[in-house]
């Protein structure tokens, strides 16, 4: 199959020359038009149809650059992979014989030694035809709300998180049903904090963290430059932190737009999409340690949990003064901690029948933990 370059031809201003036809034996049959060249690039999404790499532009130095290459799946000549007598001058110009892809996956799947046992027809059909229909699908999304992912990284005890994953932070927003508002999630970055010696156990780290948090929110959300905080339609907070710090980031992201400017310019260039609402929705993500992603699983791998409040110690009924509440949810807590700490508080448990790191698998599970309320008679 021949090396095609997928970029407009230039004008040919000979019509004799349209007429010309190479013979089938000696080379190819013929390429694309001018309109169906654009139109394989638009069904594709500028994107290689085997490894999905951007095709517009230079990977290192991120300039706009052609790298697309049309690629015969029937080769059109006889000669070619793949090619043959019935179907290569037949298909040649036929904007369903034709991939979009990037100059090593061409390479790949033309090889002379392998390029037709590995790849036959059947395989690149199916994988043209799949990739465009994934296209379609997320191009459906488009009218969808977009989310701001915010992503906190900090050390938990003494370990620290492995790098940011942005694609599956984007395709855990995706399969939300939602779209990625940027490109790079907005990076909130505590590690620092690991300078403290002894860690969550130091009162200082609590003061650093606090002070941390609100400079960092409010540099890279409150008055980010990525994207203006009256627009943000939802946000999705994705962190694997001491909970006091993710407890902090969310009682400081705004919720609600109703101090912000409304500009009423967005129906006009949002058509299609639902206007914005006074609240802002979030959406807090548990990481799946077991598959090493931010996605919820399509199916739960613990039972559905049983949540519950119980009084551990201290006085049942209290007015005012300091109230202790454990949540034991993905790990055993530790009461004789509080019950130092705060000897007089009356103490409450909020805990789970199933007490696992993976307990939150979907967001009626996290919905449903927000929403546990303790008895009446607790007065809390």
């Amino acid at each position: 199959m021949e090396d095609t370059s997928a970029k407009a031809p230039e004008p040919d201003n000979n019509a004799a020359a349209d007429d010309v036809t190479t013979s089938p034996g000696k080379g190819r049959n013929g390429d694309l038009k001018t309109g169906d060249e654009r139109l394989l690039w638009g069904r594709a999404a500028g994107r290689c149809q085997r490894c999905n790499d951007d095709l517009s532009r230079d990977p290192l130095a991120w300039r706009a650059y052609n790298l697309a290459e049309n690629a015969h799946i029937v080769a059109s000549s006889v000669g070619g992979v793949r090619g043959t007598g019935e179907e290569s001058a037949a298909l040649a110009d036929q904007i369903e014989n034709h991939l979009l892809l990037c100059r090593k996956c061409h390479k790949i799947i033309d090889d002379k030694h392998r390029g037709e046992k590995l790849f036959p027809t059947d395989l690149l059909r199916k994988l043209k035809l799949d990739q465009e229909a994934l296209v379609r699908r997320l191009m459906d999304l488009a009218k969808k709300p977009q989310s701001v992912a915010v992503y906190i990284s900090a050390a938990v005890g003494d370990t620290r998180l492995q790098p940011i994953v942005i694609n599956d932070i984007n395709m855990a927003i995706v399969n939300a049903g939602l779209v990625p508002a940027l490109s790079h999630p907005i990076h909130i970055n505590l590690l620092s904090l690991l300078e403290v010696e002894t860690l969550d156990s130091d009162p200082e780290f609590w003061i650093r963290a606090n002070k941390l948090v609100r400079r960092e929110l409010e540099a890279k959300v409150l008055e980010s430059s990525h994207k203006r905080l009256s627009e943000v339609e939802h946000f999705s907070l994705f962190g694997m932190a001491p909970i006091p710090v993710l407890a902090l980031l969310g009682s400081l992201i705004p919720d609600t737009r109703k101090a912000m400017v409304f500009e009423p310019i967005w129906r006009e260039i949002n058509p299609g999409r639902e206007a914005l609402r006074e609240t802002i929705d979030i959406e807090v993500r548990q990481y799946d340690r077991d598959a090493a992603t931010w996605s919820w699983p399509k199916e739960r791998s613990q039972p559905w949990p049983l949540l519950g409040y119980r009084h551990l110690a201290g006085p049942q009924e209290q007015v005012g003064g300091d109230i202790a509440v454990l949540c034991e949810m993905s790990f055993p807590t530790h009461p004789e901690l509080v019950t130092a700490a705060l000897p007089d508080a009356p103490l409450y448990m909020l805990n789970s029948s199933t007490v696992s790191p993976n307990i939150i698998q979907a967001l009626d599970t996290a919905e449903a933990c927000r929403m546990a309320r303790p008895p009446p008679a607790s007065g809390l």
